[in-house]
């Protein structure tokens, strides 16, 4: 061992199956703590904040409708402000039962525009006033358009929807006479993800279970389709970080012959392709 070197080691390890994904959570001793403290000032859509909200999207509960709120030709630069109107805004849809997500992009002409995603109905009437109120906007043009509502047809929709609004960067780009953008997303109305805890045990208790999730999940990937006569590249794991076995999600545990005993996934006659 080399002086002075502490070696990384599992202190922890919980593996979480929800709806469509599983997720395999890690904590370790041994190095540098990474983020804590005060947060700094948000300039952008990070790659860990779009996995997060790719996860929530997949896993949450079912959602009806598609919100779009957008400003009249006079629109606030100030992040506070806007988020502020957001606020007002979900705050009233709390008050009639509803749960949710948020985003927020921005439209060419550099204004702020958000897309919410809603578990229940909303009136398009009251969302048009409602909305038009809470921005202060005098152009009766923008009581018209400002608001959008539509029906959500497919319970993946969603989920859809936010993995491509995820790659379209260009309208995460912050306009330069934008100040203080603060969050790109959130959730609201106490949305729930649905997730079963199979286990949380020390390191050594777990290695076994955690391969096994491991191998389920590149015997899944191996069977994604082929995008431009490329397949995507390997999964490989590092022991080292939490990692998202996306697509492998529901019972997965069931379907492949395990069960839980004592808080631990037990392996039985698993079968891998």
């Amino acid at each position: 061992m080399v002086a002075g070197l502490q070696l990384t080691r599992w202190e922890l390890a919980r593996v979480r199956v929800m709806k469509v994904d599983t997720l395999v959570e890690r904590k370790l001793t041994g190095r540098e703590p990474v983020g804590g403290g005060v947060r700094g000032e948000i300039t952008g859509l990070s790659r860990q904040a779009r996995r997060r909200m790719l996860l929530v999207s997949r896993n949450c509960d079912c959602l009806f409708a598609e919100v779009t709120l957008t400003y009249p030709g006079a629109f606030p630069c100030e992040g506070r402000l806007v988020k502020y109107h957001v606020k007002r805004l979900l705050q009233e849809l709390r008050r009639h039962g509803l749960a949710g997500l948020w985003f927020l992009e921005f439209q060419e002409r550099g204004a702020p525009h958000f897309h919410l995603f809603v578990d229940g109905f909303v009136d398009r009437a009251w969302l048009a006033f409602t909305w038009y109120g809470i921005v202060g906007s005098e152009d009766e043009r923008h009581l018209e358009a400002g608001t959008e509502v539509s029906r959500i047809r497919k319970p993946h929709a969603a989920a859809v929807y936010v993995a491509k609004y995820a790659a379209k960067m260009a309208q995460k780009s912050v306009p330069l006479q934008y100040r203080s953008v603060g969050r790109f997303w959130g959730r609201f109305g106490g949305l729930k993800v649905r997730a079963v805890e199979l286990f949380t045990a020390q390191a050594a208790d777990v290695i076994a279970q955690v391969r096994l999730v491991r191998r389920l999940y590149q015997s899944t990937r191996r069977s994604w389709r082929v995008k431009d006569g490329k397949r995507s590249k390997r999964f490989r794991d590092n022991g080292r970080f939490s990692f998202v076995a996306w697509g492998l999600g529901g019972d997965w545990y069931r379907s492949c012959a395990v069960f839980v005993e004592d808080g631990l996934i037990i392996e039985r006659r698993a079968v891998f392709v």
